[in-house]
């Protein structure tokens, strides 16, 4: 069997920060190629694309899930 084209590893820092390290062969380079991602809290993400925790009618504040299901929406729109 041969080894894996792609990687994934979750790696947490000293400091308590979160990583999604993806580690891929180049095969024209002959050599690995990486990619990091830091994850963060998804209501900031949502926040950051003018997704509000508000709704009309609502008493409590949108979930993350809530939030991310309307950014998705707005994506796919």
């Amino acid at each position: 069997m041969g080894s894996p084209k792609l990687q994934v590893y979750q790696l947490e820092s000293k400091t308590g920060n979160t990583y999604l390290v993806y580690r891929y062969f180049d095969d024209k380079n002959k050599n690995y190629e990486y990619q990091t991602y830091k994850l963060v809290q998804s209501k900031e993400v949502a926040r950051d694309f003018g997704i509000l925790d508000t709704k009309e009618g609502r008493k409590t504040p949108l979930n993350a899930r809530e939030m991310c299901d309307l950014l998705i929406r707005e994506f796919e729109k």
